[in-house]
């Protein structure tokens, strides 16, 4: 990032520090940043094997007034863990005091507040971390790479970062916005700047590209003046589609990403949300998951942001099928549980239904079974798979022996098939997820 650069993006998060926050605010809310989660965290980026203890290292690169330091300090503290390294770095005083201020409501300690440029990062000395958090800072260099070259030397050899880009293909009616706003006469102040922005917006007829796609923009009218001039005036901003994405940190950097969309995880990033009655689909299917990712973007044409996850090591993943394994609901996903899709699955009176979810906009035809509806009653974000089939067995008494055989593992085999459409779904929406047995069970 060039010098007149960094000063630039210094000096307006000095004057509209971003996001706005009120650390009074504090004593209502918690605002949960989805790849901070550590549940979501652990299932992506440490097969379900990892402990937040207080050896968890964690640097929120570029953190601003705080939402990512604070989530994942709150998650820490509610597992009662003391002393766990959480650094919070950031160009912009204004935007720490604010970070500082929301974590002293709380009454958290031990957070280290770093001002400065993440580009001097090989030079602080910070050490190595187990998760790094870059989320939205990258598309605001001049050079990204260099961020993220900057990056990684602070990243451990089994550790995991959270990104966030911008998506080139959603937000093209923000990009002709910041066209028109380039050929109208600079005002000399923000708020002049950004009342522009307002006059603008107003006069923006139906058919302008940004008019048209608002709803994918709540910043526009609901951020407040901090947040408009972020997205529509931004003296640097560089936006990615899928397959830039995978080019700079897959094979230029050879590191394994893992694409979850805000609130709605894998689901926009399969061609089979849009595709599903297309005879064509078997053959998209069957092609790399890289080129399919690609295609989704083309097809949704809603991806504003890119969130992913980023590790040094491939198949992090909890995987499916391991007994010892425990399914869980994600906080994000509540009032869901195994009891409350058994109730939906009795609801259609075990008939094949579409299963939609409105958040994610989730829509799969399901067909349930006696086990199917067995399995989601013994989930209670506790129990392993193993402990999950034998209580199935035992409702069941001898019905599986008929249908599955007599062997126990053969019929745990045949129960995770049953099961795995309904974990796919679930899965690929981020609700459903999986640690290990004894690993970091939330308290």
């Amino acid at each position: 990032m060039t010098a007149d650069i960094s000063a630039k993006v210094a000096a307006q998060y000095e004057a509209l520090p971003y996001p706005p926050r009120d650390p009074v605010d504090e004593d209502s809310r918690l605002i949960g940043t989805w790849l901070d989660d550590l549940d979501l965290l652990n299932h992506h980026c440490f097969r379900g094997e990892r402990v937040f203890d207080a050896s968890f290292r964690v640097l929120v690169a570029g953190g601003g007034t705080g939402d990512g330091t604070i989530f994942i300090a709150q998650q820490m503290r509610e597992r009662g863990v003391v002393g766990a390294r959480i650094v919070h770095l950031d160009l912009s005083a204004a935007a720490i005091d604010i970070a500082r201020a929301r974590a002293n409501r709380r009454g958290i300690e031990g957070i280290e507040f770093v001002q400065g440029n993440l580009l001097d990062l090989p030079t602080m000395n910070l050490g190595q971390f187990d998760f790094i958090n870059c989320v939205g800072v990258l598309h605001h260099l001049s050079d990204p790479e260099l961020g993220l070259a900057a990056l990684l030397p602070s990243l451990g050899p089994d550790g995991a970062m959270a990104v966030l880009l911008y998506g080139k293909l959603g937000r093209i009616g923000i990009y002709q916005a910041q066209a028109i706003l380039r050929h109208l006469p600079p005002p000399a102040s923000y708020a002049e700047r950004v009342d522009q922005a307002k006059r603008l917006l107003a006069k923006l007829p139906r058919t302008n590209w940004l008019a048209r796609s608002a709803e994918l923009h709540p910043d526009l009218h609901q951020g407040g003046d901090a947040a408009l001039y972020d997205l529509l005036l931004h003296s640097q901003d560089r936006a990615f589609d899928v397959e830039e994405i995978y080019r700079w940190f897959v094979d230029d950097r050879k590191l394994h990403i893992y694409l979850s969309d805000v609130h709605r995880g894998r689901l926009p990033y399969l061609p089979a949300t849009w595709l599903h009655d297309l005879p064509e689909l078997a053959a998209i299917s069957a092609k790399p998951e890289r080129e399919q990712e690609s295609l989704a973007e083309l097809i949704g044409g809603d991806l504003v942001l890119h969130a992913f996850f980023a590790t040094r090591l491939a198949d992090t993943s909890a995987p499916f099928g391991d007994l010892d394994y425990v399914p869980f609901f994600l906080r994000e996903s509540y009032p869901a549980s195994g009891p409350s899709l058994a109730a939906v699955i009795d609801g259609h009176q075990s008939k094949p239904f579409l299963l939609t979810h409105t958040q994610s906009g989730l829509r799969r035809e399901m067909k349930p079974t006696p086990a199917v509806r067995e399995i989601f009653l013994g989930i209670d974000d506790s129990r392993t798979w193993r402990e999950i089939f034998d209580l199935v067995r035992q409702r069941d008494g001898l019905g599986f022996a008929a249908r599955f055989g007599t062997e126990p593992d053969e019929i745990d085999q045949r129960l995770f098939a049953e099961f795995s459409p309904w974990y796919q779904a679930l899965n690929s929406i981020e609700r459903l997820l999986l640690r290990r047995k004894n690993f970091d069970k939330p308290v």
